[in-house]
């Protein structure tokens, strides 16, 4: 068996194209002129598309049940992978979170707002009328 470097081959990894890190795969050179396009290495580096030129950070790991992995997994769909899985529920928490701030920061201020003008109306008040309205409708139903 010849080794790459009986062979007198020198190996490295081209990173610092942008076209390469865009298609998410290292492109493994030579010491050629040109890059040997036999050799490449399929790397997956998909978080290429999320974060163009920046570093990725992971999130931490999570201990759990064997049992709950085995339910994750058999809920995987086609080619999804457990690690989209997991990046696609944290994505989606993280925007309901920011949502429901946003609308809970509203009603704050619709709050302060009301109480600011003095044009509210009193809570007895409305579940006054509401009781009202109940009752009408009782009484509807039973004639």
């Amino acid at each position: 068996m010849v080794t790459l470097a009986e062979a007198g081959l020198s190996i490295r990894i081209n990173l610092s194209g942008a076209a390469v890190a865009q298609q998410g795969w290292c492109l493994l050179t030579t010491r050629r002129r040109k890059p040997d396009l036999r050799i490449q290495s399929l790397g997956n580096a998909s978080h290429a598309r999320y974060t163009g030129g920046m570093k990725t950070a992971t999130i931490p790991p999570v201990r759990i049940d064997p049992s709950f992995r085995k339910d994750i997994e058999q809920s995987l769909e086609m080619n999804e992978s457990l690690a989209s899985l997991v990046e696609k529920a944290v994505r989606n928490e993280v925007t309901r979170r920011r949502v429901q701030s946003e609308f809970v920061r509203r009603g704050m201020a619709a709050i302060s707002r009301t109480v600011a003008a003095g044009d509210g109306i009193p809570a007895e008040t409305v579940i006054a009328k509401l009781e009202a309205k109940l009752a009408a409708a009782r009484q509807a139903k039973s004639a």
